[in-house]
């Protein structure tokens, strides 16, 4: 093929991509809601229902190189910390669209006797103030903020692994990056899932380094079974084996992600050394909470500025106030109804009271406060009769709530893998780079010559108009130093019969923006009915909102579509649309033995012995 002609084939397929792009964004423009909801990841072609029994340990994640990676270490003599770390460096050579070295995520471990809650979200530069997505007192619209460099974060994902290790680990630290440095050296193959979303992205071709890594001369993504080597990120990946989060926050890697941020970004302030040099994990006793319907157990996951332990903990606690969590499900107009209301006075909540701890005052009584029996209690009231007018913030401990309440605004994220090993340790985890391929800005210190990591845009998630109506500050604004509030639920089930200590029963989480609160919430409403059969609860239809006054969605293909009349009939707008899920999820067995459920709609497997 001609130069020319390789020129014209590509000018064209991108000025296809950039007008579906428009499209999509001029016709959200014209509604008041919009006409998909905020997917991550582009749905794809579901695979088999990837379900997995194991007797004594056990790996679950969205992709079977990382899973058996995972395996790999366990046989090897390494615990469930080891194999979670060298899961996660697999995923992010292997999706890259999902994760990756600049990015960052939560985890919760179970060490034996407590589960800990880590923090390893980005954080914004010290530079950063209330208005910085504001331009000439206006906000950026959702697309100019994830283009602008001002949303990349400090990433966060290399410390917490490193952090996690340190204090948990067995096997040496080099050792479980040496999978993930083995198949960025050697290749993998491109799965469907990674050729379609490379194919449909409209911006990654955008950038230089992704472009040479992922495109062919016409600018088509390379074709299903490539081997996709990456000699640059393994370069990186062996710095990190020898230095830890050194090898990210000073020399070569650093230059060059500051040079990276600097294209583009004018006299803008950004990410600098400092923010990087200056960034800590946040390690505490993760936030638990206990639910009726599991009798004996306690769910724990991490706190704010993660939103999803204590939105999933009011949406099951409500409904079990509702008397819906036994016997009741999805299918049932009546529970799914229920669930609906509950899930905007969650998000109501959230929307009102969720930030960095670091710089926003919990409600009076702390975090657990939003949890409490007597508040849920009030909250369950309201739900009676068809959908109520208006889902408000409520007032945990009786103090009117006095702040603003962010509206919806798109989010994304994310990967999510568990492990468990004989010792009865247990890793439930989940990192994003935001989108899919994150701000599209991929890293190349030159020493590897070909590829990378990429950049997220996990800034977005604050709130790109920091005050209300009113003049009140949003808790989620922007700020130094501050991490935005995040949906991702990696969560674990502790249980205990009297006189014996607790054990994890239960590890899950998953993919899909703020849709994860309703991926895990559901998960358990269906694990607590004694459900046995796994393919039934893989076959679960998607649904949900993401703003208490706003739409529901209804996952395509599946029988919740046939809900958009029983639900308008009870007053609320429902549309149907594809939905991306990525929920993972690992439970044992009354016998004893560990089962793994990798959501179809990615391509997740579980492994184990």
């Amino acid at each position: 093929m001609s130069t020319r002609a390789r020129s014209s084939r590509w000018s064209w397929h991108r000025a296809c991509a950039c007008l579906t792009w428009a499209a999509l964004n001029c016709a959200q423009a014209q509604h008041t809601a919009p006409l998909t909801p905020a997917q991550p990841e582009a749905a794809t072609a579901r695979q088999a229902t990837a379900i997995g029994v194991f007797q004594h340990r056990a790996v679950v994640s969205a992709h079977a190189l990382a899973s058996r990676a995972g395996e790999r270490v366990l046989s090897e003599g390494g615990n469930a910390i080891d194999a979670a770390v060298a899961t996660q460096w697999v995923l992010s050579v292997v999706e890259p669209q999902s994760s990756g070295l600049g990015g960052g995520g939560f985890a919760v471990v179970f060490d034996g006797r407590q589960a800990w809650a880590y923090d390893g979200r980005e954080a914004a530069p010290q530079s950063a103030t209330p208005d910085w997505f504001m331009k000439e007192g206006i906000a950026l619209g959702f697309e100019a903020a994830r283009r602008s460099p001002r949303s990349v974060g400090v990433p966060g994902l290399v410390p917490m692994l490193w952090s996690m290790h340190q204090r948990h680990g067995r096997r040496p630290w080099a050792s479980v990056l040496s999978p993930a440095i083995e198949l960025a050296e050697q290749g993998f193959a491109i799965t469907p899932r990674l050729h379609q979303l490379l194919q449909i992205d409209p911006l990654l071709r955008q950038d230089p380094w992704s472009l040479k890594l992922y495109y062919n001369d016409a600018g088509l993504a390379h074709p299903v079974g490539q081997v996709l080597r990456n000699p640059e990120l393994a370069w990186v990946l062996r710095r990190i084996a020898a230095l830890g989060p050194r090898a990210m926050n000073e020399g070569p890697v650093a230059q060059a992600l500051l040079r990276r941020l600097r294209d583009g970004a004018g006299h803008d302030p950004v990410l600098t050394a400092r923010d990087l040099r200056d960034y800590t994990v946040r390690v505490e006793p993760a936030l638990c909470f206990q639910w009726p319907a599991l009798p004996q157990t306690r769910l724990c996951g991490a706190p704010p500025p993660s939103s999803g332990t204590l939105a999933v903990g009011q949406l099951l606690n409500l409904l079990d106030r509702l008397g819906l969590t036994q016997g009741s499900h999805p299918d049932q107009a009546a529970p799914r109804h229920a669930y609906i209301e509950a899930a905007r006075l969650a998000y109501a909540d959230r929307a009102a009271y969720i930030g960095d701890p670091a710089q926003v005052v919990a409600p009076s009584g702390g975090w657990p406060v939003l949890l409490d029996p007597a508040y849920l209690g009030r909250r369950a009231a309201l739900i009676q009769g068809p959908r109520m007018p208006r889902a408000e913030p409520g007032e945990p401990a009786w103090v009117p709530f006095a702040g603003g309440q962010m509206p919806d605004q798109a989010e994304y994220g994310t990967t999510h893998l568990n492990v468990v090993d004989a010792q009865g340790l247990a890793v439930a985890l989940s990192s994003s780079l935001e989108s899919a391929f994150g701000a599209r800005r991929m890293v190349n210190t030159g020493a590897g010559r070909k590829g990378g990591f990429l950049l997220n845009h996990q800034l977005t998630d604050f709130a790109l108009q920091p005050k209300d109506e009113q003049g009140r500050m949003l808790a989620n604004a922007p700020g130094p130093g501050k991490r935005p509030r995040s949906s991702m639920t990696p969560m674990l089930v502790l249980s205990a019969t009297p006189g014996s200590t607790e054990r994890v029963t239960m590890a899950l989480g998953s993919a899909g923006g703020p849709f994860i609160i309703h991926h895990v919430a559901q998960s358990l409403w269906a694990l607590a009915q004694g459900l046995d059969d796994p393919e039934r609860i893989a076959d679960l239809p998607r649904f949900g909102l993401t703003d208490p006054q706003g739409p529901i969605w209804l996952e395509a293909g599946t029988r919740a579509a046939d809900w958009v009349t029983e639900l308008q009939s009870r007053g609320h707008a429902a549309r149907v649309s594809e939905m991306s899920s990525g929920a993972h999820l690992l439970w044992r067995r009354s016998d004893g033995a560990w089962v793994t459920l990798a959501d179809p709609r990615r391509e997740g497997l579980g492994a184990g012995l």
